[in-house]
């Protein structure tokens, strides 16, 4: 008996052991030194993924701010934060994208491996319609003021229920309600209305898939399905009616932007089935509203807590002009006309993004910093993530205070940083995210139509939290603030 319990045992544990032994990696003096971890394989894993923002500050700081080094599921991840580091990084040939824009559109968005890698292949395809759609002027302006009109509308409704109730007044989830207005103008604008009358519910499916399912499904767990059930469901529902939906606009390409009819058809014409286009869509869909409505909700929060900062955007947009144009003419503002709204909007930014550029090693490479030459495995991930970066106190004083004039020039009153030489929200290289110029306009005209239309009262302030970060997943769990709305008089 005893030795068949032996047996039993050598034949789990030693498998077990080689595995851990296969996977925990070790290190030379020329890699950037690692940070400690207690469990073997998955290393740094919970902290990355559980509170990002934290366990990057706290791994900065115990390595003085010099680059290092995390385990991640047994993989190495190479942690670089100097300014200098980061253009060297995406300029590196040896350290590419591809294979991690391929995990994310098989693991997360649940195309399988020969339609990611097909995916990944047309690329440059879909590179080149981001920027006629979002990145020329002419055809960015189109979508900007389609969507402040949208936004104008949505928000107008929200007028009406005010006006209507016994108090003159409405309450509203502070995070539902970003969702509920600047998340709706969003998918208006780019999907068109026809997309939320099929399934009224797809903002709320997104929601339940970014704050529970960006990490587990990310993972590439086997059985998603049933180890992650909500947000798996979520998604397949989410990607069900995009697909019908594109029957639909086969039909009538009116129905949706000119640039989701072009996207499409140019999927089409590079071979892709339309479940295939509508995991796309679906990714476009999150790509459009992951970031932008959680750094909404804390940018409110900042503005919120900042004595006098409401006035004075107030009088900003009064003196600009803002109530005489109509909202299609509202991008005649944004984002120049404005320059105290976009230094708040950039210092919450600054504050709260936890974006990351992630590249893969995929031949060994010597990389400078600072007068040290490291030496980068294949097979391992460089990450540089921007919040290192923006709370550098030599870059940006007094790093973990909100300072809404930061980026405001000297000559209007501020501190005069330049937010385009000092932060990194939207990556860089080729991976540069497409829609930063949009991104800027619809958060941008989201606060600046809160501030023009609405005294909000926060009820519930020994409650909630301001989240630290803009991680969707991390701020739609923290304790949410619950607002109070009334028309100004």
């Amino acid at each position: 008996m005893l030795q068949t319990i032996a047996t039993v045992v050598v034949v789990i544990v030693t498998p077990l052991l080689l595995l851990i032994w296969w996977k925990t990696p070790s290190y030379t003096a020329d890699e950037p030194a690692p940070v400690p971890y207690t469990i073997p394989v998955l290393g740094n894993a919970l902290g990355f993924t559980t509170y990002h923002r934290k366990f990057m500050d706290e791994s900065s700081a115990s390595r003085n701010g010099q680059p290092f080094s995390i385990l991640v599921a047994g993989r190495k991840h190479y942690v670089f934060n100097n300014l200098a580091d980061i253009v060297t990084i995406h300029k590196t040939k040896t350290l590419d994208i591809k294979n991690f824009i391929k995990m994310i559109m098989s693991n997360l968005f649940g195309m399988s491996e020969k339609e990611a890698i097909k995916f990944v292949s047309i690329k440059p395809v879909i590179h080149e319609l981001n920027t006629k759609y979002l990145l020329t002027a002419k055809n960015n302006v189109v979508e900007a003021s389609r969507y402040f009109t949208l936004l104008d509308e949505v928000f107008n409704v929200l007028d009406k229920d005010i006006k209507d109730s016994a108090t003159k007044s409405v309450t509203k989830d502070g995070f539902v309600f970003v969702v509920d207005t600047q998340g709706i103008a969003s998918v208006q604008a780019y999907f068109g209305q026809s997309l939320l009358d099929l399934n009224p519910k797809m903002l709320t499916d997104l929601t339940v898939f970014a704050g529970e399912g960006f990490w587990p499904l990310l993972s590439g767990a086997p059985a998603p399905g049933l180890l992650f059930p909500r947000p798996f469901t979520a998604r397949e529902r989410a990607v069900r009616n995009i697909e019908h939906w594109i029957k639909m606009v086969e039909k009538d390409e009116s129905l949706t932007s000119p640039f989701i009819a072009a996207r499409m058809n140019v999927l089409k014409d590079q071979g892709m089935e339309e479940t295939v286009i509508a995991r796309e869509l679906f990714s476009m869909l999150f790509g459009s509203n992951a970031n932008s409505i959680p750094t909404a909700y804390l940018a409110l929060l900042r503005f919120l807590y900042s004595p006098s900062l409401v006035e004075d955007i107030r009088q900003e947009l009064q003196d600009a002009g803002y109530g005489s144009l109509s909202p299609a003419e509202y991008v005649s503002l944004f984002p120049l006309g404005l320059p105290l709204l976009r230094s708040a909007f950039w210092e919450a930014i600054r504050m709260g993004s936890v974006s990351n550029t992630i590249r893969e090693v995929l031949e060994p490479t010597e990389l400078v910093s600072g007068d040290r030459t490291f030496k980068l495995k294949k097979g391992g991930i460089v990450t540089c993530p921007p919040c290192l970066v923006h709370m550098n106190p030599s870059l940006h004083p007094e790093p973990h205070v909100f300072k809404p004039r930061r980026f405001l020039p000297k000559e209007l009153g501020g501190d005069g940083e330049n937010h385009t030489k000092t932060l990194k929200p939207f990556g860089g290289g080729n991976s540069y995210c497409p829609g930063r110029v949009f991104a800027e306009k619809q958060v941008m005209g989201f606060l600046a139509e809160i501030c023009w239309r609405y005294e909000i009262t926060i009820l519930d302030k020994d409650r909630f939290v301001i989240p630290d970060n803009a991680d969707f997943h991390y701020a739609v769990k923290c304790p949410r603030a619950l607002f109070e709305l009334r028309l100004r008089d």
